[in-house]
This record gives C-alpha cells, sequence and structure tokens, in this order.
C-alpha cells in the first residue's frame, strides 16, 4: 500500500509539469547544478573545502563541474517520511514574531532570532516533541547564538550566499567510511564527539546527556532535520533550493547505487576549532536513471522547505530560463528528540518558576542543575502540609470509601455459597492486578524521563509487573505439583500475594515521589519493585484461574469470560485513576507545585490495601467442591491443538498490552493530547469489552464458541488495518474495535485449552496447561508488550505501531486456522474410536449368543 502511494505521489510530480504553461511545451523547469567531478578520489583532498569569503565554507571550484537538470514542481502532496522533503508554509509563524516581508532585515540579529523562533515553534507544533536547535558553522563563522537562524542573501555582501553544489550535510556511511569504522552508529559518534563541544551546554540544559544524543541521532526517527524558509519579498524567481526526491520505492539514485564512492564522495569541514563534514555529490548521479530532481518553484514569503538532514540530497540550482535575482532565506539545523512537547513544557516551566525573580546571570548560572533535578523528581519542592493536605489526605479518604463499598457488595451482593463466593473474590483480585498494572502507563514515560533513561525504560516500568505476574504463577503451579488439593485452602496465598502488593507498590511510590538525585540505579530498583508487585498478583490471579479451570466445561468458558472482563475492567481502570489525579492536580490549592504523578503514586501505594478487608476474615472452605476432571486420551492432535492455543494466547496478550501503552503515547506525542484526557480515552477504549462480553453471553458461548472466536479474529485483523490510518477518530475508533475483539477471544481461547488438554497427571494436563498458558501470556504476552510498543512507534510512529498489530492479529488468524485442522483430526478419531469400541462389541455379543445357542 505504502509502495503504491509512493508511485502515485512521484506520478504526480512527473504529470504536473504537463500543466507548467510558463515552460511551453518543455516538460520540467531548465536548470543548471554543480556536481563534484567524477574523478575526484573520495575523501580529503588539499584545499577541498574551504572558509569562504562571507559566512560559512566552499567547495574548492577545480574539484566542481557544472550540469544541465531538468526539475519538476515540488507540491504539497510530497512528504518528508516518503519523499525526503515537503512544502509547508511559515507565513503565520513568521508574523506571530514580528516579522514581515515589508519590514524584515535578516542582517539584523534581533530578525534572526524572531525567524528563529518562528521556524522552532514551528518544528514543535508539526512533530510533538522537543526540539534542539544544533550548532553549526554559523556559531563559528558568525557569532549566532541557541535559537537564531542561519540567513542567506545573494545581493549582500556579508551574508552568506546562496550554496551552490549538491550535497547533504550527513551522509552516515559516508562518515563511516571516511573515519575508517564499519558502522553506521560509529559515524554518528564520532561527529556527536566532534559537535559535543559547541552543543553540550544546549543538550544539558535540556536534561541530556551525550548518549542520548548519539542515540536519537542514530535512531532516524526522524533525527536531524534542516527547515529551509523563503523571506524574499515578494516570489523566489531565481537561486531555488533543489532536491534528489525519492522514488516510488522509497530510494533515491544515491542509496540504491551499489557503490557509494561511484556517486558521492565525503569529506572534511575545517573552519576554525570546528569540525565537521560533507558529502559531496558527483556528476555521475545526475546521469542516474533513477534520478527523479524536483524544486518548488516560484515559492512565497514564508513558505518552507523540510527535509531530512542525513537522506536528502539538496543544492541551490539557477533557472536558465529566469534573469538574476536576489534571493533570501534562512534555514535552521535541528534534532528532533524522543521526549514529548507537553513533558519538556513541565521542565521548563519548572525552571521558569524557580528563576521568577531573580537575576539573568544567576537565572542562567542554575539552569543546568535546576533542570536536571527537576528531571530526577517526579515533583518540585512542595511545602509539607501541601503534599499531605492536597495530596495524602484526599487518597486515603477516597480509599477508604472504596473499601467500604468494596466489603458491601461481598456481603450483601455476592452469593455467599463457598464455590461462588471464591469466584468472585478471584475476579476481584485480576480486576486489582490488573488495574495496578496501567495505573502508571500514561505517567510511565515522564517518570522514565526523570531519570534521563531512553523509552525502553519506560516499557520496562510497565512492562515489569507483569513479567513478575508470570513468577507468581510458577510459583502456585510448583505448589499445585507437590500439593495438588493445596487449591482448596487458598487463603495462605492470597494473603502473601497481598503483602507483597502492599509492600513493594509503597516501595515503588515513594521512590519515585521523593528526590533521588537521578541515578539510574534507583529506576531499575522501581522495575524490581514492579516485578515483585505483580508477583503477589501472580499468586492470587492463578489460584483463581485455577479454580475456574475445575468448573464443569458447560460453565468453564462462561467464567473465562469473566475473568477476562475483570481484567480488561482494571486496564481500563488504571489510566482513568491516573488521570482523574492529573486533573485533580490543577484545582487543589498547591496545584501549581503539583506535576500530576502525586495523586497518581498515593493511589498505587493505597489500592492493595484495600483487599484487607476481605482476606482477613476467615474464607469459605473449598473441601467440598467436585473436581471435574479431564476425559478423552491422549493423542498427536490434542497436543497440537494446546500448543496452538498457547501460542495465540501470547500473541493476543502481547497485541493488548502493546495497544494499552502504545495508543497512551500516541495520544499525547502524536494527537498533543494531555495526559489526562489521554487516560481517560485508554479508558474507554479498554471498557468497550464489558458490552461486547454482555452480548456475547446473550449469544450462549457455550453453543458458539468456535463461530464467536472466527468472527472475533477475523475482525481483530480488519480493525488493525483500520490503525494505518493517521487520523484521531479513525486511529481511536480502530482501537475501539480492536480491544475488546482480541480480549475477549483470549478467554475463549483459554477454554478451548483446557477442553483439548490431557488428561490429569499427563506433561499437559489441565493444571499444566492453565498455569503454563497464563505464565506465558503474562511473562512473554504482557511483559514484553509495553516494550514493543515503544520499539515500534520509536520505529516508525504510528505506521510502525500498527504494523506491529496487524502482524500479531494475521498471525493468531494463522494459528486458529491451524488449530481448526487440528481439532477436527481430534473428532474424527474420537468418532472412529467409538466406532471401533461399538463394532467390537457388537461382536462379543454375536459370540457370547452362538455360544448359548
Amino acid at each position: 500500500m505504502v509502495g503504491r502511494q509512493r508511485f502515485i505521489r512521484v506520478l504526480v510530480v512527473l504529470c504536473a509539469c504537463v500543466f507548467q504553461t510558463s515552460r511551453g511545451a518543455v516538460c520540467g523547469i531548465p536548470a543548471t547544478a554543480t556536481f563534484l567531478k567524477p574523478d575526484v578520489p573520495f575523501g580529503d583532498l588539499d584545499d577541498s573545502i574551504r572558509q569562504g569569503q562571507r559566512q560559512g565554507f566552499a567547495v574548492n571550484a577545480d574539484s566542481l563541474t557544472e550540469v544541465e537538470l531538468n526539475l519538476h514542481p515540488i507540491n504539497s502532496s510530497l512528504t518528508l517520511r516518503s519523499d525526503g522533503v515537503e512544502l509547508v508554509n511559515l507565513a503565520e509563524f513568521l508574523k506571530d514574531n514580528g516579522v514581515y516581508p515589508e519590514t524584515a532585515s535578516v542582517a539584523s540579529h534581533e530578525t534572526r532570532v524572531a525567524v528563529g523562533k518562528a521556524m522552532l515553534s514551528f518544528l514543535e507544533q508539526r512533530f510533538g516533541r522537543e526540539i534542539i536547535h544544533l550548532a553549526d558553522t554559523s556559531r563559528v563563522s558568525g557569532g549566532a547564538i541557541y535559537g537564531e537562524a542561519t540567513v542567506r542573501h545573494t545581493g549582500s555582501s556579508t551574508l552568506r550566499n546562496a550554496h551552490h553544489v549538491f550535497h547533504m550535510d550527513k551522509l552516515w556511511d559516508g562518515v563511516a567510511r571516511l573515519i575508517g569504522t564499519s558502522t553506521k552508529e560509529g559515524g554518528v559518534r564520532a561527529t556527536a564527539h566532534a559537535h559535543w563541544p559547541f552543543s553540550q551546554q544546549d543538550f544539558e540544559d535540556r536534561g541530556y546527556s551525550f548518549d542520548d544524543y548519539v542515540r536519537m541521532v542514530d535512531a532516524q526517527d526522524p533525527g536531524v532535520l534542516n527547515l529551509w524558509v523563503s523571506l524574499t519579498p515578494g516570489m523566489l524567481n531565481q537561486h531555488p533550493i533543489a532536491f534528489l526526491l525519492n522514488g516510488a520505492d522509497g530510494r533515491n539514485a544515491i542509496s540504491s547505487a551499489p557503490d557509494l564512492n561511484d556517486m558521492v564522495s565525503t569529506m572534511h569541514v575545517q573552519i576554525k576549532n570546528y569540525n565537521d563534514t560533507i558529502t559531496v555529490l558527483r556528476s555521475s548521479v545526475a546521469s542516474a536513471e533513477t534520478a527523479l530532481w524536483g524544486v518548488a518553484p516560484n515559492m512565497t514569503f514564508g513558505q518552507a522547505l523540510l527535509f531530512y538532514n542525513d537522506r536528502t540530497p539538496h543544492s541551490a540550482v539557477w533557472l536558465t530560463q529566469e534573469p538574476e535575482a536576489e534571493r533570501i532565506s534562512a534555514e535552521i539545523r535541528v534534532l528532533v528528540t524522543d521526549r514529548p512537547l507537553q513533558d519538556a513544557k513541565i521542565l521548563a516551566g519548572t525552571a521558569d518558576s524557580e528563576c521568577a525573580g531573580t537575576a539573568d546571570s544567576e537565572c542562567a548560572v542554575g539552569a543546568v542543575s535546576l533542570l536536571q533535578k527537576t528531571a530526577t523528581a517526579p515533583r518540585s519542592q512542595m511545602r509539607p502540609e501541601c503534599l499531605m493536605v492536597d495530596v495524602v489526605i484526599p487518597a486515603v479518604v477516597l480509599t477508604l470509601l472504596s473499601t467500604i463499598v468494596l466489603h458491601l457488595v461481598f456481603r450483601c451482593v455476592v452469593d455467599p455459597a463457598p464455590v461462588t463466593y471464591m469466584l468472585a473474590l478471584g475476579v476481584y483480585a485480576n480486576f486489582q492486578d490488573n488495574l495496578l498494572f496501567t495505573v502508571v502507563l500514561v505517567r510511565s514515560h515522564v517518570i522514565a524521563l526523570q531519570f534521563q533513561a531512553n523509552p525502553m525504560a519506560s516499557g520496562c516500568l510497565v512492562g515489569a509487573h507483569k513479567m513478575g505476574t508470570a513468577v507468581g504463577m510458577v510459583l502456585v503451579f510448583l505448589a499445585l505439583k507437590f500439593y495438588p488439593e493445596c487449591w482448596r485452602r487458598p487463603q495462605r496465598g492470597l494473603v502473601a500475594g497481598a503483602l507483597l502488593q502492599i509492600v513493594f507498590s509503597c516501595t515503588f511510590a515513594l521512590l519515585a515521589f521523593f528526590e533521588v538525585e537521578g541515578r539510574l540505579w534507583v529506576l531499575w530498583v522501581m522495575v524490581a519493585s514492579r516485578l515483585l508487585l505483580g508477583m503477589g498478583g501472580g499468586l492470587q490471579v492463578s489460584l483463581a484461574w485455577n479454580l475456574a479451570a475445575r468448573l464443569p466445561s458447560e460453565h468453564r468458558a462462561l467464567h473465562n469470560l469473566r475473568l477476562f472482563v475483570a481484567g480488561c475492567l482494571g486496564l481500563g481502570a488504571g489510566p482513568l485513576v491516573s488521570s482523574l489525579a492529573t486533573a485533580t492536580a490543577k484545582f487543589v490549592p498547591c496545584g501549581s507545585d503539583l506535576n500530576g504523578s502525586e495523586g497518581m503514586l498515593a493511589f498505587l501505594a493505597l489500592i492493595p490495601w484495600m483487599q484487607l478487608c476481605l482476606l482477613l476474615r476467615p474464607l469459605p472452605s473449598l473441601e467440598q467442591m467436585a473436581d471435574c476432571r479431564t476425559a478423552g486420551g491422549q493423542s498427536g492432535a490434542r497436543v497440537a491443538v494446546v500448543c496452538l492455543c498457547l501460542a495465540m494466547l501470547v500473541l493476543r496478550n502481547l497485541s493488548l498490552a502493546s495497544l494499552e501503552v502504545g495508543t497512551a503515547e500516541l495520544f499525547q506525542s502524536k494527537y498533543d493530547i494531555e495526559p489526562g484526557l489521554a487516560g481517560l480515552l485508554c479508558a474507554i477504549i479498554v471498557f468497550t469489552a464489558l458490552p461486547v462480553q454482555l452480548l456475547y453471553e446473550r449469544l450462549q458461548v457455550s453453543k458458539q464458541s468456535n463461530v464467536s472466536l472466527r468472527i472475533m479474529l477475523w475482525a481483530s485483523l480488519a480493525a488493525g488495518w483500520l490503525l494505518i490510518f493517521e487520523n484521531l477518530a479513525s486511529f481511536y475508533i480502530a482501537s475501539m474495535l480492536f480491544f475488546p475483539m482480541m480480549a475477549l477471544s483470549s478467554g475463549i481461547v483459554m477454554a478451548r485449552m483446557q477442553d483439548y488438554a490431557m488428561p490429569d497427571g499427563s506433561l499437559l494436563d489441565r493444571n499444566t496447561t492453565t498455569l503454563l498458558g497464563l505464565v506465558m501470556a503474562d511473562f512473554l504476552g504482557r511483559g514484553f508488550g509495553p516494550i514493543s510498543a515503544r520499539h515500534g512507534i520509536h520505529m516508525g510512529e504510528q505506521l510502525g505501531f500498527a504494523f506491529t498489530q496487524v502482524t500479531y492479529a494475521a498471525v493468531s488468524v494463522v494459528l486458529f486456522v491451524v488449530s481448526e485442522v487440528a481439532s477436527l483430526r481430534t473428532t474424527q478419531r474420537k468418532t472412529e474410536t467409538e466406532t471401533d469400541t461399538s463394532e467390537s462389541s457388537g461382536d462379543d455379543s454375536s459370540s457370547v449368543a452362538s455360544k448359548g445357542g
């Protein structure tokens, strides 16, 4: 689909020249461009790069040659991701900063700063992330400051001229070859090391390290970009900037070339103490059949071009059919970070509030330490009475009220019959475990950033909980192997799980809340606390599932669904609680001292205490409950069905956990939704499982499970494809369809697996398959799901996330089809066995009758 869209865009570009009436019958815009001669060796040459007579640098003319090109018009249909360049408009941003065509003077420092501010504001709005202005030669040879745009004016004798040579500021493969390293990352690291003396303060002021710089540039998500804007009054008629565009396959003539040396040469740029590189295109690129050249004709004041600094070749060109005219432009080189813009504003806002009423020099000196301090603790220093009155007391009161309601529900509503009561207790345990799992979801990336950790660490903060849940289930599994009847006396396991949850939820909250000076080891202690917290939930949830596995077959599937729905409601309640805590922080008297994490952490520490009202009194005995054992013999087909169901459980839980984390992050980073509203939207997505489950019960799950499972699997695959559309409404509707289909089909898959389990005592008996399914689903599925979501978004933003979900759904469909074939063989063998048994019984009866005769 993506390839087809690129082909269509290229076709549009090619066909657009038909309508260029100013060019008559000629297709394209004729221009003269400058390239490196084809016989110039790769690498540095004597005097190949020198400082220009104006600011900046120039390539030695003896190494260059001119080539005639045919340029195709660039229009608004081209995109940065697909074509390498994008046409945008900054006119309103320039006006907002007081830059007008009639009065703008790029020779003025104030104008250049205002233009830079407008360009950075546009980029922040375009990507929804923090933007860092990277130092370049204008810092060295032009005395520019951070945020000041680099300007070019062809009619000036002092400002930079247009750069007439096709080049890329960075081509990492070329840099790696130049410095003798074998990897792209080596080239990135060497370049970052050379730039660090000029950019170090800019990064450290914002809480980034050298390794962060290398990581974000190397990820190319989108990485380093150039934004070039026309400041020419009226229309730009000469010296426009031209590009080598990507083809229909997303590659250009350089990236698809078999030998890099045939197309480019990378060389050092040394100006004063600034050590850089540049990659210049050879004239052989111009003759390549796959080369497609583009230019934005007749650009007006404020129109701009956004392109990759390290992937898109560009140059100023001479339009052969246009007269000489001045060109005025500005450009800025930036790094798009992986920090959401809202989090950056929180850090900057804290710094501004601390600097209020302080001398500028003192504020400048303390900026680094202040931002580092803000980046290592979830809150600013707040008065103890504010903490107690606005956070602790309200959370304690709400928890006590919720505990009273929980006690009354179990006392007055839940059936006191032992089996029913314990099943209800298991449903609540599953709800609570999943609530504790997702309550940190919305703020996890903020907490990770506070420790200056990468995005994967935020996934670990979430996923470690379910990995711990899997560990708890393994412990129950071992207990059942040595003491097969211990499930009848579950109180000790439930209480032990509650104590683990209480202790380590408090540990996590305290470490996240109080000042820890940004030490990274503290973050990993918090990850370990999440794992142990999840282990307590694993003890409780495993006992609940084990009890459900001993129900008669006709009731098992329905209770499995109820357990899954309870888990889904917990998954949705977690972000909801977090969002409400974040929202209420704005309305309390000390709200200016809160950042929204405090209330979430308070509830995380208090919620596990609620269950004590149910566990610290005698629980009903299950000694009289009948244990419904698995019927049927062993066969390879049954083993295949069980194994395939296990794989489906892992995939579906991997997909669910990925969806929960991925939607929360995309709502904030891509669609600029505040964390409170993002949590509410995530909760609504999860709560859609409840009406679907009620509808399913009305359809009599035990009679139509195969049909319903098939429908759910195909529906989830269709909804996964809808996640690709980069529109908030489409993305949200697709998520609301995708989640319930995936969640409820998991309950049916679990029941199906239990139906095909081996007889008790076998390797894959009911106990083993149930617990193994839960362990694998939680450890591999929900444990790695958040990490999978972060990685998919990191690699390809929403498209990367959507393709991950489609892959999970598609593989689940394939596994289901294969399991259907295996189950059909099991049924046929069972029928054949029954037939043989009947015939054998008939033969024996006839023999007895003849003997009697």
